[in-house]
């Protein structure tokens, strides 16, 4: 796994999901992104992203890109990939606008291909005395679906007081909330969204005990989907 260790300035790091929570295009600081979430095909072999600069002073930032998959518990992990960027690092003058491209892996297989596109900005100059000068970092997601792929998404429990989500599916998706029932008592929810990628579990621990009857999903969409238990 590639180490992202923090930079000497301090990073601020912003995961950028893509519900419908969050308007376009994502920004913070000086640096706007668009778009804040790709989605291709399974031919295709190339993106791009504009980075803007919304402040008054010239920006540099540095583009790389990754592949995207999650550890059993559900925390992302970044790995090398020959994801080429043009250009990788550049600077951005007040006001404007720059198109940065980037080609991806052959994609092979009938499951979806999922990358990041790390933005960070370079830190200019000297931080004041007693200042801590924080960049900024930008994580952009890439999925390359395959046709008729779909999520699916399974429950069961975990470790004592946890429960594992999976998703069986060929396709990522994004859970906004979880609602958990239980007989006779009201229904719990969860609303710590999280993306769930092809084939990837979470653990979520409720905060109810109790046996549980049924969950439910409320994706990006807000589509509310039954969550079927796990039979082994």
């Amino acid at each position: 796994m590639t180490h992202l260790g923090r930079h000497c300035w301090g990073i601020l790091a912003l995961a950028l999901a893509a519900g419908p929570w969050l308007a376009p295009p994502a920004s913070a600081s000086r640096i706007a992104v668009a778009p804040i979430r790709i989605e291709l095909g399974t031919d295709a072999n190339f993106c791009a992203l504009t980075v803007s600069n919304l402040g008054l002073e010239k920006v540099a930032v540095q583009v790389r890109g990754f592949a995207w998959s999650q550890k059993p518990d559900g925390t992302d992990q970044l790995d090398p990939a020959d994801i080429r960027v043009n250009p990788s690092v550049t600077e951005v003058a007040p006001g404007a606008r720059r198109l940065v491209r980037c080609s991806l892996p052959p994609h092979g297989g009938a499951t979806e291909s999922s990358y990041r596109l790390l933005v960070d900005e370079i830190p200019q100059g000297e931080a004041p005395p007693g200042t801590i000068k924080a960049v900024l970092r930008l994580s952009i997601p890439i999925f390359r679906t395959p046709k008729a792929a779909a999520p699916a998404l399974r429950w069961q429990p975990g470790p004592p007081g946890a429960i594992e989500i999976s998703n069986n599916g060929r396709m990522h998706t994004v859970v906004g909330k979880l609602v958990i029932h239980r007989a006779g008592e009201a229904p719990e929810t969860i609303t710590r969204g999280f993306y769930l990628l092809a084939g990837a579990s979470r653990l979520v621990v409720p905060a109810q005990g109790g046996a549980i009857t049924s969950i439910e999903a409320v994706t990006a969409t807000g589509r509310v989907e039954a969550i079927t238990k796990r039979q082994d």
